[in-house]
């Protein structure tokens, strides 16, 4: 998808998003596995819980979850912002090497687990920034 705003009214499977770079697709629903994978410059919004690995090598754009989402958000995200409303319950910015996951409620378990780059901040806390780690990040 690189322009027109799509709304889908429902449930969807994995990879809603793959790698968008413009306009916005709005999730009625709960999303699958992966769901905003590659990320580069467009916006989803899911207005349920999204499954494992939402945000996934991000590079860029905007990811809104406003229920909860399971295992490894932003998982080796390199750009972007993530916003989760309800709670992420497992591995959130795992391995990530850059951009913003912010989450809002909930629970949270393992944030910033082998985090190389990037901001985490929950309830509006910063509880991990890695800003200074630049490419190669190793």
């Amino acid at each position: 998808m690189n322009q027109k705003d799509v709304e889908i009214q429902g449930n969807v499977g994995p990879g809603i998003g793959y790698g968008a770079q413009k306009g916005t697709i709005t999730v009625k629903g709960n999303a699958g596995e992966i769901a905003g994978y590659a990320l580069n410059g467009g916006t989803l919004v899911i207005e349920g819980n999204a499954g494992t690995e939402a945000g996934r090598m991000m590079d860029s754009g905007l990811l809104i979850i406003k229920g909860t989402v399971t295992h490894g958000v932003g998982d080796n995200m390199a750009g972007g912002h993530i916003i989760v409303e309800g709670g992420a319950l497992y591995n959130v910015g795992q391995a990530m090497v850059g951009g913003l996951i912010e989450v809002k409620g909930g629970e949270y378990c393992n944030l910033g687990y082998d985090m190389r780059g990037g901001t985490i901040k929950y309830k509006d806390k910063i509880l991990f920034s890695r800003p200074d780690l630049k490419p190669p990040y190793y």
